[in-house]
């Protein structure tokens, strides 16, 4: 079996903590919200919009765009763009002052966070083995659940005595620094690239209806979106549980 170089495991370790810090991002507003819902003087709907609607519909419709924009320009800058960028909306969203203010740079955080998945995914394909791919990506994904758990005890060790828009704030400048890391990271070669002109002139238009090609060719592929879909349901249901608890 081949093996990941020590280079690429530190890699692997960058970009692991990346999705870490983009789950710390993308919970800590349910992990604040006893704090932040009777601060803002927030109605049920509108958490629930904050923690759904808002966020997902420009982070699932934009990560299919970011996918294909992974496949043209240079990745580690494209990652250092979406970090930035929700990082600096979790800044602006720590001075909200009310729904519209904390609505608009949510819904913009998910376009940021569209970004990383799909590049880190290419960026991945490009430097592991493809025997060893799963185990990469296995590590990988460990980024949910550590960050969603830093993000809960942020909330309760942090929470009580710096409030929830300073760590908004140190989470942000945290995330920026990343950020500006990641325009030092050179660009992976891309793997099978060795194609005619004719395949390196293919427009973005072009390239956006071969996904939809790939998907109506592809029904095994369209079930599990619709499955993802279907278990977000009960956890965003779950969302609710964190503004009942009481610390």
């Amino acid at each position: 079996m081949e093996r990941i170089s020590p280079q690429n495991y530190g890699f692997l370790g960058i970009l692991t903590l990346l999705n870490i810090l983009n789950f710390v991002d993308r919970t800590l507003l349910q992990s604040f919200a006893n704090f932040i819902v009777p601060d803002l003087s927030l109605t049920d709907t509108e958490y629930g919009l904050l923690v759904g609607f808002a966020f997902l519909f420009f982070y699932s419709i934009m990560g299919l765009f970011m996918g294909l924009l992974a496949d043209t320009v240079h990745r580690p800058r494209l990652i250092a763009f979406g970090v930035a960028l929700w990082s600096l909306l979790t800044i602006a969203s720590g001075a909200a002052k009310g729904f519209m203010s904390l609505a608009i740079p949510r819904m913009f955080i998910g376009v940021g966070e569209s970004i990383l998945t799909p590049t880190s995914v290419s960026l991945l394909a490009d430097r592991i083995p493809p025997s060893r791919m799963g185990f990469a990506i296995s590590i990988y994904y460990l980024g949910i659940p550590i960050g969603a758990s830093l993000a809960l005890l942020v909330a309760g060790y942090l929470g009580p005595t710096l409030g929830w828009r300073k760590c908004f704030f140190i989470l942000g400048a945290v995330g920026i620094l990343f950020a500006f890391a990641m325009l030092f990271v050179k660009e992976t070669p891309r793997r099978g690239m060795e194609v005619s002109v004719s395949d390196e002139s293919i427009s973005f238009l072009e390239r956006f209806k071969l996904l939809f090609t790939t998907l109506k060719g592809s029904p095994a592929l369209i079930y599990v979106i619709i499955a993802g879909v279907i278990v977000h349901i009960s956890l965003g249901a779950v969302s609710f549980d964190f503004k009942l608890c009481r610390y």
